[in-house]
């Protein structure tokens, strides 16, 4: 039987400390040592809402989502993988959020189809409805984004209780990406109190 190594904890923004799922328990810490489950398992354990689970060493910070060659055998909810583990990183370091740091002024920078040069001055093939490139700024407009939505709408919400991506771009204007939707839901939660 082909195994498959992975690791797994409680989803950060999760109220529990411990989850037990598929006779293994998840706290909220990584796991020095992967798990090495068959591939229903490691399925069934990636579409639990309650965990975070990912196929490298998360120590090493080189996650991806799936591992080389598993091909799911039902759809599940897709997620970015990315997460942010602690707040308070994400509000002492603009500069880590910001992809442009570091760059020579006047770099070309192409996101996507949409050409801005390093020193913030847009080309014509940018368009009126592209997210800031300055991350602190993208990440106050989807916190400003999320603070519009209705709580009792259901069709904003994930099952999990985090904003839905669409209804983050409706508002902002621009395609919200999943990673910075989970960032800055992060940030809200750790505001909020619930880590």
């Amino acid at each position: 039987m082909a195994t498959v190594k992975l690791w797994g904890r409680v989803q950060p923004k999760q109220a529990s400390q411990k989850f037990y799922r598929c006779g293994m328990e998840f706290t909220r810490e990584w796991p020095e040592q992967p798990y090495e489950v068959d591939k229903a398992t490691a399925e069934r354990l990636k579409q639990e809402q309650m965990l975070e689970v990912v196929y490298t060493d998360p120590h090493a910070g080189l996650n991806k989502t799936e591992p080389e060659g598993f091909e799911r055998t039902a759809s599940a909810d897709q997620t970015s993988g990315a997460s942010v583990t602690d707040a308070s990183d994400v509000l002492n370091n603009h500069d880590a959020l910001n992809a442009n740091a570091g760059l020579p002024q006047g770099a070309v920078i192409n996101d996507g189809g949409n050409v801005t040069r390093g020193d913030g001055d847009k080309s014509a093939a940018e368009s009126a409805n592209t997210a800031p490139l300055d991350a602190v700024a993208r990440h106050d407009a989807i916190k400003e984004a999320i603070g519009q939505l209705d709580p009792a709408n259901t069709d904003v919400w994930t099952v999990s209780g985090s904003p839905k991506a669409d209804a983050l771009s409706e508002i902002t204007g621009w395609s919200v990406s999943a990673a910075d939707r989970d960032a800055v839901w992060a940030l809200v939660l750790a505001e909020q109190g619930n880590p």
